[in-house]
């Protein structure tokens, strides 16, 4: 399986906001920066990001980005699908037959797929932001 550009960025992106220990709103220039991300692109993942109330957003001089919440209570599986709308989505020909053989629901490989993509939704429902950032931490202070 391989993660998505926009996955991986807000990925790191909240990561970056849920270590920073200042206290205080990150800009997404910072974050950039930091993370050595395009800024344009970043502009676009924090309104999907903003738009799933995963963080929020303060105006002025000092203003910036915070998480909307602890990143305790921050699930990859929200990041991802605050990101990505259709991730593991399955695309089905329901009504497309081929030598009289249905591609559609009722196919075994659909139900296959659906049951493998349940447990990884639920396997990342299960992993939170704060799992990523203390994993992070914990490889930092090895090196």
């Amino acid at each position: 399986m391989q993660m998505t550009t926009r996955i991986e960025y807000a990925i790191r992106s909240m990561v970056e906001l849920g270590a920073d220990e200042s206290g205080n709103p990150l800009s997404i220039k910072e974050i950039s920066s930091r993370q050595n991300l395009p800024f344009k692109f970043l502009e676009q993942l924090f309104r999907d990001l903003k738009k799933s109330k995963l963080i929020i957003s303060s105006r002025g001089i000092k203003g910036g980005y915070r998480l909307a919440k602890p990143s305790v209570e921050i699930t990859l599986k929200e990041i991802i699908t605050a990101v990505e709308e259709n991730f593991l989505k399955i695309n089905c020909n329901k009504h497309k037959t081929i030598n009289g053989y249905c591609l559609g629901y009722s196919c075994g490989l659909y139900s296959v797929w659906e049951e493998i993509r349940k447990t990884l939704m639920s396997q990342l429902g299960s992993f939170t932001l704060n799992d990523v950032i203390m994993r992070e931490k914990g490889i930092k202070d090895t090196i």
